[in-house]
């Protein structure tokens, strides 16, 4: 089931940091269910210095996989940042995706979320964005896709 952004990791406050990964191409019902599978199993175990991270994991609009942690109680570190990172690649190796590809911006149409080069974001002054680099689980929920100047 699709959520709306409003109501992405429900149990995580909106302080709570996040990592977006934009596949380059849209997901099917089985890879949504593969990579979920493999975030639900990351979280649950994910640490930094031994100790266990307050966190969650979902795709999103079969597009999206978001990664938060609530580092009000435990910061996440470089090297379970990086845990994060080869779990993300290991679910595009499983599926064949990649998720790593930054020179991209995915815009909001009534045909759907659509893929565009950076480059050409000028073209779409007007248009609504996913912005993969907010910080926060509040900015996706007040303000994701947010509208090109």
């Amino acid at each position: 089931m699709q959520l709306n952004s409003k109501e992405i990791l429900p149990s995580l406050p909106n302080s709570a940091r996040v990592w977006i990964y934009a596949s380059s191409r849209p997901l099917s019902a089985q890879e949504k269910e593969i990579s979920q599978n493999y975030l639900d199993k990351f979280v649950a175990q994910w640490s930094t210095h031994g100790s266990s991270m307050t966190a969650g994991a979902c795709v999103f609009l079969d597009r999206f996989l978001i990664v938060a942690a609530d580092e009000e109680k435990m910061a996440a570190s470089g090297c379970s940042i990086d845990s994060s990172v080869r779990t993300v690649k290991e679910i595009g190796q499983s599926i064949s995706v990649d998720f790593f590809d930054r020179l991209n911006v995915y815009i909001d149409t009534s045909e759907g979320i659509r893929r565009i080069s950076y480059h050409d974001l000028k073209m779409c002054s007007g248009s609504r964005y996913f912005n993969l680099l907010v910080h926060t689980l509040g900015d996706i929920r007040s303000n994701w896709p947010e509208v090109i100047p």
